[in-house]
Order: structure tokens, then sequence, then C-alpha cells
């Protein structure tokens, strides 16, 4: 979260759901303030403003159709129950465990060769549960590797030049299934290739108010190697806030603080905290798909941008474990380092900029090898044809890649994504259909920057932008066994909530998902359980801000709102295994088999209901809400430099009562209708097209959502009202407010306009 005095606070996460975890356990307690405020009736003034306002829209009244029609349809609705519920309870947990116990059996990053044997394995389960149609999808990209030949370095130097120590930057081997040659270094990939030597400062989590903190203590990070902490933002956001203040290389290290709060006795193989050696991989890549071919597929005949600046980070960057950092921090001389930035390793934490007596001619040096290479990478994408509207299109997907093992990023979804494919496929053999076409995907290449996701996206825009209902993503099934927890676009809530009603929970199986969801991450204020937004960090992010087609994510979880754990322990490390999984989560893979049973029943039910299973208040009561939020903390500052809410305030007042009438309008509807039908269908369909901006928000053309998207200095945080956001954080960091107005005014046209999709016709 930025420092409120100097930037405005960004609200919620999103990475995967494990980095939605950080900032979700702000936003509710944010949502409480909100909750008051609802209760204050201050959104309730904002629907009362549509009464009068500037420039009024007439939203035209309801019709009705006849009672007999809506029994009808329920007797329809509860046929396709039955045969969907019958597909959700066949969800075997045997099943889901043999295929994650061959998906993770070996080291399988994007462009190796058993990534790609993976790829062939997901396409002949596919034909073999008679899908219409299986298909590979090749795109060209350019990844980033270790050197094998020419490691990174990480060490210290006396003043003669002479190494001193060494990181070992190496994981302790702690089982048999960690034995793979191919087992990847840590690195970062896309980091800045470099050398660079010089003084060490500790920044904390290196975040945008980490570095104003030093500010205001008068100590400097120009021209020297920073340290920081994994977690709480998105780890290639560290580097380039570094840069913008002045350091020329950063140090990333997991404190126990983060990942083994309890002790390293608790760790992995005792228990689920990340050993003493682990070191967390990642991507720092800040762009979105092949990072060549910017907002075009990356196919054979497409044209490559050959300047590299903004391909990698703009400083060199390496990961270390808490046995690594641990020689450098307590090397470190100066100031104490604030309470809040201590963590739990044995030492005394400083802020460095200089070293201990002994040492104060030494300097860091950090050597990063990594090489940019091309390599083919290869989605599979699985179809069933609809039988009805086969022009129409509900996809699920999930990625294949991963550092390493990847049991569960993202091997665990995988196994329940193949899972939910070969019930259907026995369901096909024996006459069943779905009404609409459901494309299953398994992408490549997620991890280096959402790669394989973005170029289909990109090479079928057109077609997704006119067909496509919605995206259904499911990165990793399982990270706790805690509760189920979910992220979407705020029109699926309905649908979200009954589904979950339909499946038990394996932590009681007398309650279903959503009593034990409800009860252990309520939306504060209702008995109803908190949804957050989706942002970045996933194969969501395409789908949603780029074409704006509603989308979904969902896992089961740890407790992130009272756990100070960032993500799951062994996040992007060797020791994310099956065995891992096994021993310390979910043994009998309950947990995994409930995730796909509410991947089925979304699934089916969006593609076979002849209604679209969609609720459009839902999204307006969201939309009332964040403005709240926004309004209650920053409407006064905004007032001060001549930037008014009003218009935006009528607006949303507008949606919510167009968004009423709607969905009460089509409570009769007559299914037998089906030109009817198919209008009111698209209504609900592009709805949130409505939200799309074409040019993009601030910095960053890629993201479009004016309702949701990335923080503008965090990727991995989403901030309701994203523009609005980034132009405060503009207007208070820089003291330009002319954003501001733009953004305002921006989100009000466009939630205007989605209050034209929705006239009553």
């Amino acid at each position: 979260m930025a420092d409120k005095n100097t930037a405005v606070e960004v609200k919620e996460g999103g990475k995967h759901f494990s980095y939605v975890l950080t900032t979700t356990r702000l936003i509710l307690l944010l949502i409480i303030v909100v909750a008051a405020i609802i209760g204050a009736g201050i959104i309730g003034s904002v629907i009362g403003r549509q009464a009068h306002p500037p420039n009024p829209t007439t939203v035209p009244s309801t019709t009705s159709t006849t009672t007999s029609s809506s029994d009808h349809y329920h007797v329809i609705l509860n046929r396709l129950r039955a045969i969907h519920q019958n597909m959700a309870d066949s969800v075997d947990a045997n099943q889901i465990r043999d295929q994650l116990k061959y998906l993770s059996k070996k080291v399988h990053h994007a462009g190796s060769a058993e990534n790609l044997k993976l790829a062939d394995y997901v396409k002949s389960q596919w034909e073999s549960a008679s899908f219409d149609d299986v298909r590979f999808q090749k795109y060209r990209a350019l990844l980033s590797y270790p050197d094998s030949k020419n490691p990174n370095v990480v060490g210290m130097k006396d003043q003669s030049g002479t190494f001193r120590y060494r990181a070992s930057m190496k994981e302790e081997k702690l089982h048999p299934d960690e034995n793979d040659p191919e087992l990847l270094a840590p690195y970062n990939a896309y980091a800045a290739k470099g050398l660079v030597e010089g003084q060490l400062i500790y920044v904390n989590y290196g975040r945008y108010s980490d570095f104003v903190a030093l500010q205001k203590l008068n100590i400097s990070c120009r021209g020297k190697i920073a340290i920081v902490r994994y977690g709480r933002m998105f780890r290639g956001d560290k580097p380039k806030i570094g840069q913008m203040f002045g350091c020329i290389g950063m140090i990333i290290y997991n404190d126990p603080a983060d990942s083994a709060p309890e002790g390293y006795e608790k760790s992995y193989p005792n228990d689920w905290y990340l050993p003493y050696s682990g070191v967390q991989r990642g991507s720092v890549s800040t762009l979105l798909g092949d990072p060549e071919t910017p907002g075009r597929p990356s196919l054979d005949s497409a044209y490559r941008n050959s300047n590299l600046s903004g391909i990698v980070s703009s400083i060199p960057v390496q990961p270390l474990s808490a046995k690594d950092a641990i020689y450098l921090l307590e090397s470190l001389d100066g100031l104490d380092a604030p309470a809040e930035w201590r963590g739990k390793l044995p030492i005394k934490y400083k802020i460095g900029g200089s070293f201990i007596s002994n040492m104060s001619n030494w300097v860091v040096h950090l050597a990063v090898n990594n090489e940019l290479v091309h390599k083919d990478i290869y989605n599979v994408i699985g179809t069933i044809k609809g039988q009805i509207e086969p022009d129409r299109y509900v996809i699920v997907g999930n990625h294949r890649d991963a550092w390493n093992f990847g049991a569960i990023d993202p091997s665990s979804a995988t196994a329940v994504m193949l899972e939910v494919s070969r019930i259907m496929g026995i369901h096909l053999k024996q006459g069943w259909r779905p009404r609409r076409t459901i494309k299953f995907c398994s992408w490549d290449a997620e991890e280096f920057a959402l790669i394989g996701s973005t170029e289909w996206v990109e090479e079928n825009a057109k077609e997704l932008a006119q067909r496509a209902v919605t995206y259904i993503n499911v990165d990793l099934a399982v990270i706790g066994n805690y509760s189920f927890a979910a992220q979407a676009s705020p029109i699926f809530t309905k649908a979200v909530h009954e589904a979950a009603k339909r499946v038990k929970d394996p932590n009681d199986l007398t309650k279903s998902v959503y009593d034990i969801w409800s009860t252990r991450f309520p939306l504060p204020g209702t008995q109803k359980p908190f949804m957050g937004l989706l942002a970045s960090g996933s194969d969501y992010k395409s789908f949603i801000q780029y074409v704006g087609i509603s989308s979904i994510n969902f896992a089961y979880v740890f407790n992130f709102v009272t756990s100070p754990l960032s993500n799951y322990p062994t996040y992007h490390t060797r020791y994310d295994t099956f065995d891992y999984i096994q021993r310390t989560l979910d043994p009998h893979f309950s947990f995994h088999a409930s995730i796909g049973r509410m991947m089925m029943l979304l699934t089916v039910e969006f593609s076979d209901y002849p209604l679209l299973h969609i609720n459009t208040i839902d999204y307006a009561q969201t939309i009332g809400m964040y403005f709240a939020q926004i309004s209650a903390a920053y409407k006064p500052l905004l007032q001060s430099h001549g930037v008014t809410l009003d218009y935006l305030q009528w607006a949303i007042g507008n949606f919510t009562v167009a968004c009423s009438r709607f969905d009460q309008s089509i409570q009769n509807i007559d299914v037998n209708d089906a030109l009817k039908l198919r209008r009111i269908n698209d209504q609900l369909m592009y709805l949130e097209r409505a939200f799309i901006i074409p040019e993009g928000l601030p910095g960053r053309s890629y993201d479009k959502h004016v309702i949701m998207a990335s923080s503008q200095i965090d990727q991995y945080n989403v901030a309701p009202f994203p523009g609005i956001v980034d132009a405060l954080f503009i207007g208070q960091t820089q003291n330009k407010w002319e954003e501001a107005k733009i953004q305002v005014a921006n989100a009000a046209y466009l939630i205007h306009a989605a209050t034209k999709t929705l006239t009553v016709i």
C-alpha cells in the first residue's frame, strides 16, 4: 500500500490468488468502513442523485411476460441442474491425484522438451474425451533463462577486490521427488544483464512507500544496491521503483517473516513453511505477452521489435534465500530499521548504506548473466461444439508451464481441468452436448509474462469480442485448506454463490462451500462471502483487460486475513512438489475435488442455461460501494483541485436503476422466443465490454478496464476505479491534477455507456 502522505492507497490485491492475499486483508478492513458509509446513506445518495442529474437520461420502464413462461423455464432449469449436479458429483479426487502426480513429476518450464511433452499429453487426453477439435497453437516468444555456463553471482569483496563471501544460490534437496537435472537455478526472468558493485541498503519490501520513508530520513539510495524482501507486491515493480530512486541493482530475498513465520522447524518436510535455503524464482517483466510483439500475436509472420528497451528490468536483479541473505543483512551498519521493517532472521535489522567497521571498505558484487532466447511455445485448445449457439464461447483455462516441478502452480489446476474434461467426455459419449461451445485452454509461458494466453487473445481478439461469453481461470487449485475464495467480475456474483451452495466443503461435509466461505471470509456488514476484483498476475488479464470478457479466478486458500504470508510458502521454489501437496495441504485431494466441482458447475451452467446466469445489479452495487470508498477518502482533496465527482455519482445512480429494471424485466423470460432470448443474452455478454477504454489507462495502454485493473505501481494489486487511483497518485506525488479530471470524466462516460447497453427493448 502506498504511503498515504504521498500517494493514493491501492486497496486490493490480485496475483493468482496468492498475491490477492496481502492486500485483500486490507480491503476487507476498508469495506467495514464502507459498510458504515452505506448505513449512513452515502451510497443511497448516489442512487438518489439520478432523480436530478445534470443531464437526465430516461431509463425505459420494464415489460413483463406471463407466469406460465416462468414456470416453463424453471422446469428446464431443474432438468439441467440435475444433469449438471450429476456431472459435478462425478469429479474423482483419486483421478486428480494421479493426474497431478504425473504432471509434476519432472521440471517443465516454458520452452523445455518436458513442457512440450505435457502439451502432447493434454492433447491426447482431450482427444480421448471425444472433443470435436483439439489443436496446438504455436507462437515464437522471447524468453529469459539463466546462463548455465556463466551463472549469476552475489557476493562481497574486500578493498583488494577479493571475494570474501559468495552466495551459494542453491536449494537443499529434501526429497527424492526433487531430483531432476533440468532444475532451473534461482533467477529472475527478464532481469537486466550486467555487473554492479556498491554499498548495500535495506528497503523492506521495496514498495514506493518504503523508498519514501528512507527519503524522509534523508537516506539516499542513489548508487546503491537495494536488498528487499519478497512479498506485498509484484516482484517486477520492486526494481522499477528502485531505479526511480537511484538504485543500481537489487537483491530480493525470502525473509522467514513472510515464508516461515513460526520458525524453520515447521518448514517442509516437517510442515508447510519454506525451508531456510528456499528461493522464489519469477519474472520481473512489467510487459504483457511476448516482449517483441506488443499488441500483436507472435506468429511466424509477425514484425518483431528489435529495440530491447523496456524488455528487461532497468537494473540487474537476483533472488536469494534467507540462508544466503543473512550474511549480507547482518553485515549492514547504519540506522536501526523501523520496527515494522524487521523480519524474523536472528539478526539486528539495519538500514545500511555502509557495512560494519571491519568491513567498512567492502562492496557487494552483483552479476546477472541471464540470456534472452527465442523459443516456440505451445497452447493446447480443445473444443466442444455447442449444439444451439455454437458461436458463443465459454472458455476455461489454466497454464501448463512451471518454475521447476510446479505441483501447486500450476499443475494442481491442470489436474482439476483434465478431470472436468474427462467427465464431460463421458457425457458427450452418452449424448449430452452443451448449448454453447466450450473451449478448454492449456496455456504456455504464463510464468514469463502471461505469454501464451496473451498471444492467443491478441490473435483472436475480434472473434472473442463478438463471441466470448466468459473466461473461467484456475491458476492454482489449492494453496491452502482454510476456505474457498474467488476474484471475479461482479456480474458473476450470483452464479458463483449458487454454485458454491451446491458443493460440499471438505472442512465440514455437513456444510457447503458457500457456508464455510461466507463464515471465514465474510463481506463485512453482510452474511455473504467476500469476492475480490480481478487485476493481473494470471491468464484472465488479457480477457478482462484487453477485450472486456467477464472473467473469474478461484482457489482454496489459507487464512490470508490473519496470516503474515504473502503467498503459499513454497511458491516458485524446488519444493513445490507432489509430496509437498500430499504431505502438508491436501492428503486426500478432497479440496482439489471441490475446486473441480466448482469448475464443472460454472462451466456447464454458463454453457447450458438458455438465459445466461448473470446478474447486473451485483455489478451496480459493487461499483457503488467502491465509489463510496473513493468519495469518502478523497472527495475533499479532489474538490480542492477543481475535480468534481458529481457527474460520476450521477452516472452510477443511473446505472444502478438501469440494472435493477433490466434484471426485473428478464425474470419471466419466454425461452421459446429465440430472438428475444438471444438479444437479452447479448446485452448481458456485452455489458463488460462497455467498461473498456480503447486508449488504455494512464501509463499502460494494455489495461483498459475503468472499473478494475492493476495499480500503476504494483501489478498484483487491483485498484477499483484504477484510472482515478492512478491520477490521485500522480496528483499527490507530482502536484498535477489534470489527469484526475480526465479519469473521472472517462469513468462517468463509460458507466453512462454501460447504462445504455442495458436499455430494455
